[in-house]
């Protein structure tokens, strides 16, 4: 009797310890993302080079399924996950790394600190000792060409955010190394008592062609031969909504197929991964600002427009209140609407409403 208690206490202990790591094991949306070199067509028929993100499918690196783009693929964190696992393979000449603004990276052995202005020697960590010239070039640890690393996100917060080159930022982010990372709260709400139905995601983005060209020929920044030194002289002539500007196809309705009907809550995702600040505005409709940065607001505010600075996200619940179907222009206020100079163009696209399929044509009630 007494040795069928112990038997019993012993299985009771061990289902009690399986229950503990189970609970305390922490479930990971993983993706392995690549970055190539690859050109992009602007509106005019221009061709900018680019250093763009693209999914690996097969999770294997084998082969690199999914086109790279900019911007790159949007990631989703799981409202159940509580870590973001990325894999990156470097296919470029130069080391590079990641960062998402407003989240910590756990495996960061960074920053990379690099001797000025040669770039030919690195230290990870604290400032080299005694060394007062040495500069950072990475926010964290950095993949070699070739390599492949690691980047991990422990205790992941909802929200919207974006991710980009952590090296020398003003060069790589500038030639496209960025892309969104959404959690929700939960399935259907963004944030706590912040429902909605449809979803958009919105990038803005400027592509400086001179610079460009000039860190794809190798002759930027502190190299033998350079014509340009740094992004101080930074001139934009391509203003982009998600990669398109104005009147590409795929922006005339930046919502797509996927129209708003009446009613319907629609959240937009704004992220600004360009240098300049933007002024994202909706005519005929306002916007319910609820977040920036991943940070709820206590109190949400009613507005057309609102600024967007650099590397700053937003997010905002959009209600059309009219009989559709109806078009909404969507730009930016800053009236960046040209492409290399040529108006009409730039960030300028509408939001389309329209009468859903199970309503009979007419007044919809």
């Amino acid at each position: 009797m007494f040795s069928k208690k112990i038997i019993i206490f012993q299985g009771l202990f061990l289902f009690l310890c399986l229950l503990t790591v189970m609970v305390g094991k922490a479930v990971a949306a993983e993706y392995w993302l690549y970055v190539n070199k690859a050109n992009m067509t602007m509106a005019d028929g221009s061709k900018v080079p680019v250093w763009a993100f693209g999914l690996d499918k097969d999770n294997n690196f084998t082969t690199t399924e999914g086109q790279a783009t900019v911007p790159g693929p949007t990631l989703r964190v799981g409202p159940e996950d509580t870590a973001l696992i990325i894999h990156l393979k470097n296919n470029l000449s130069e080391a590079v790394s990641l960062n998402i603004l407003g989240q910590g990276l756990t495996n960061n052995s960074g920053p990379v600190w690099t001797n000025f202005p040669d770039d030919t020697q690195t230290w990870s960590g604290a400032r080299p000792a005694g060394n007062y010239t040495a500069r950072v070039r990475s926010f964290s640890h950095e993949t070699q060409p070739g390599e492949i690393g690691e980047y991990r996100w422990e205790s992941f917060r909802p929200g919207t955010y974006l991710l980009q080159s952590g090296t020398n930022p003003a060069k790589q982010v500038q030639m496209g190394m960025f892309l969104p990372v959404v959690k929700n709260v939960s399935q259907g709400s963004a944030y706590a008592e912040v429902p909605y139905d449809s979803e958009l995601v919105v990038v803005f983005h400027e592509f400086d062609p001179v610079i460009q060209n000039a860190i794809a020929a190798g002759v930027y920044g502190a190299v033998p031969g350079a014509i340009i030194g740094s992004s101080v002289l930074y001139e934009p002539k391509y203003f982009l909504m998600n990669g398109m500007s104005y009147p590409s196809k795929g922006l005339l309705h930046i919502n797509g197929e996927g129209p708003l009907f009446q009613g319907e809550r629609l959240l937009i995702r704004f992220l600004n991964a360009g240098l300049e600040t933007h002024a994202p505005q909706l005519l005929g409709l306002y916007m319910t600002l609820w977040s920036e940065d991943g940070n709820r607001f206590q109190y949400p505010k009613q507005v057309y427009g609102f600024e967007l600075a650099p590397g700053k996200t937003a997010d905002a619940i959009v209600v059309s209140p009219k009989n559709p179907p109806w078009h909404y222009p969507f730009y930016d206020a800053k009236l960046n609407l040209s492409n290399n100079g040529v108006y009409p163009g730039g960030m300028f696209s509408y939001i389309r409403s329209s009468v859903p399929k199970h309503l009979s044509t007419g007044t919809v009630q």
